[in-house]
Formats: C-alpha cells, sequence, structure tokens
C-alpha cells in the first residue's frame, strides 16, 4: 500500500473516531483539559524531543551545518508520524531517516543515528515499565496477575539484552 494511502487511510480513521464519539466529545475532553494545559503539555513535549535531537547531533560528528534545527525537527516529525498514524510500522522512523539523508547526511549515518535512538527510546521506556512493575508488585496483594506481571519483567529483561547483543553482533 503506497505512502499516501496510508496517510488518507489514517485521516478517514481519525474522522471515523471523531465521528462514532461524536465531535461534542471531542470538544469536552478539549475544554475539559483547557488550552493552558494543552498547551503545557505541548510546551513540556519539546524537551525530550529536543535532547533527543541533541542525542543525534553529538552522535554525528560531521554534520551538515544547521544539523541540531535539522535534527530536532527530523525528531518531531518522527514522533507527529508515529503518534498520528500508529498502524504505519517505522514510518516516522523511515521519514526522518530520509529527511536527514535529503538534507546532508549519508544513508548509513541516518540509519545508524535511527537504531540508537529507537535503541534508547526502548530502553528507557523497558526501565520505566519495569520500574512501574517492581511499584505494583511491592504494593499489591497477590493473584494470578501480578504473577504473570512478574513474569513479563523477568523475561523482558534478557530479552532486551539479546536487542543489545544483536546490534553490536
Amino acid at each position: 500500500m503506497g505512502f499516501v494511502l496510508r496517510v488518507l487511510l489514517g485521516v478517514a480513521l481519525v474522522a471515523l473516531v471523531v465521528w462514532v464519539r461524536g465531535i461534542d466529545e471531542v470538544r469536552r475532553a478539549i475544554n475539559l483539559a483547557g488550552p493552558g494545559t494543552i498547551g503545557l503539555v505541548a510546551l513540556w513535549h519539546m524537551l525530550p524531543v529536543g535532547l533527543c535531537g541533541l542525542g543525534w547531533r553529538v552522535l554525528l560528528t560531521e554534520a551538515p551545518k544547521g544539523a541540531l534545527g535539522l535534527f530536532i525537527s527530523a525528531r518531531w516529525i518522527r514522533d507527529a508520524i508515529n503518534q498520528m498514524l500508529p498502524f504505519l510500522p517505522l514510518g516516522g522512523e523511515v521519514m526522518s531517516a530520509r529527511l536527514i539523508t535529503v538534507r546532508g547526511v549519508p544513508g548509513g549515518q541516518a540509519a545508524a543515528i535511527t537504531v540508537v535512538d529507537v535503541t534508547a527510546e526502548v530502553m528507557s521506556q523497558a526501565l520505566f515499565s519495569l520500574i512501574g512493575v517492581g511499584c505494583w508488585l511491592v504494593r499489591a496483594e497477590g493473584g494470578d496477575l501480578l504473577g504473570w506481571a512478574g513474569a513479563g519483567a523477568a523475561l523482558s529483561v534478557p530479552m532486551l539484552g539479546g536487542v543489545l547483543l544483536a546490534q553490536r553482533l
């Protein structure tokens, strides 16, 4: 399926959600949050995106002019595509790598930066999740679900190690 068709499908899905839930429901959610809260969340999101762009710049020793702004923009676009079109696997990663390649970064380096960024994101998300499961296991009272959560947490550690090992090889 072509990229344009996927984008159109994404727009259609958003329209379907709005239609099914009703525009009033969407409006109510936006009003409940308030424009100030939405603005603060958007502003706060600029911090990790900016730091990721800075990380890309640090990884690339020979970068084109204006690379930091380019990398921050590419990282922002990556997040936007992944959030708006979650059914497009790695769509944001591919588009951001393509964007920096068009602007002068060699393709191999663009791919390497993307792999490092995705790995860092997966590792930080895994750590965050493991901390959450650990807190849950400490505070909760028994049950089958806790056993499954503990098993999942225990299995995730060697799986993450396998990801790192595969990248090294």
